[in-house]
């Protein structure tokens, strides 16, 4: 059985935290204290996501395998690590595999309602405490789901050209509502009916039209999707809120709770900082890339 993992890295005194995880990545090793928790639970092929703590930054830096067990370091190899400036000094190591160091962080709070092994929102770093925090496959699958920054590439006779702009946010939705089945939202989503025969795109309210509304298959949530297309970032979290609380007044039963996910293509600022105050409000950034090649594929 697969065990998932959280390993954190925090800054030290000549290094910051990125820097420790970079060097750590590029020696495909992590080093464990004697008393690092849940050393001796470490198991062969246990999935790992990394998670840079501190002042700085609070967000995962990416993913990897254990390739064994953690193994304790002879005094030799720990000479031999210092010579190679490993930038620790511990007494057990563990060889790591399929390593992904991702592009583009991914921020906590961007995701933080959705993670069960927080139970106190408010408090969230106190559950980065320790070194290795273990967690269930749910929360690593939300946590490694795709809410990549776009990276749009056209390649034309063998050179590649980034940051193609060719109006797809117009095309967003009908694009998400054709390929509904293909998308990684980090849990199962089906679009919504109602018994009017109202379906989840462009779902008709007295105040509006949300962009499209589902039903979370395991827990049966109602969740809200907007696309930001364009609009300001106050007002597209004052409006899926709005969305929400409809809702949550005129849908959702005693059990059911309402989420809300806004999908935009790079990252702001402001619209961080403005859905991050409702915990049940998400952030994901749609990924494309597209190129164009002299024979069939």
């Amino acid at each position: 059985m697969t065990n998932y993992w959280i390993f954190v890295v925090t800054d030290q005194d000549k290094m910051t935290a990125k820097e420790i995880y970079d060097t750590l990545m590029d020696a495909k090793q992590w080093g464990l204290g004697e008393k690092t928790p849940n050393r001796k639970n470490l198991e062969k092929d246990d999935s790992i996501v990394f998670y840079q703590a501190g002042q700085n930054a609070q967000q995962f830096l990416g993913t990897a395998k254990l390739a064994a067990q953690p193994i304790k370091l002879t005094e030799s190899e720990k000479e031999k690590r210092k010579e190679l400036g490993r930038v620790f000094d511990s007494d057990y190591a563990v060889d790591l595999t399929e390593i992904n160091k991702w592009i583009e962080p991914k921020p906590v709070k961007s995701i933080i309602g959705q993670l069960e092994f927080i139970i106190k929102k408010d408090v969230y770093y106190a559950y980065f405490q320790g070194g290795i925090r273990a967690i269930s496959g749910s929360d690593y699958n939300i946590i490694v789901s795709p809410t990549t920054i776009v990276t749009q590439q056209l390649k034309v006779e063998g050179e590649t050209v980034n940051e193609v702009q060719f109006g797809l946010e117009t095309h967003l939705q009908e694009f998400m509502i054709s390929n509904w089945e293909k998308i990684n939202f980090g849990y199962k989503l089906k679009l919504f009916k109602d018994a009017e025969g109202n379906n989840g795109e462009n779902y008709p309210t007295p105040i509006g039209y949300m962009d499209i509304l589902a039903v979370d298959e395991k827990n049966n949530d109602f969740v809200v999707i907007e696309l930001k297309k364009g609009k300001e970032s106050d007002k597209v979290v004052g409006q899926i809120q709005r969305y929400m609380g409809w809702a949550r007044k005129n849908l959702a039963g005693k059990n059911q709770n309402v989420r809300g996910i806004i999908i935009t293509k790079e990252y702001d600022e402001k619209l961080f900082l403005a859905a991050s105050e409702n915990p049940n409000i998400i952030l994901k950034y749609y990924h494309v890339k597209f190129h164009l090649a002299d024979k069939a594929e």
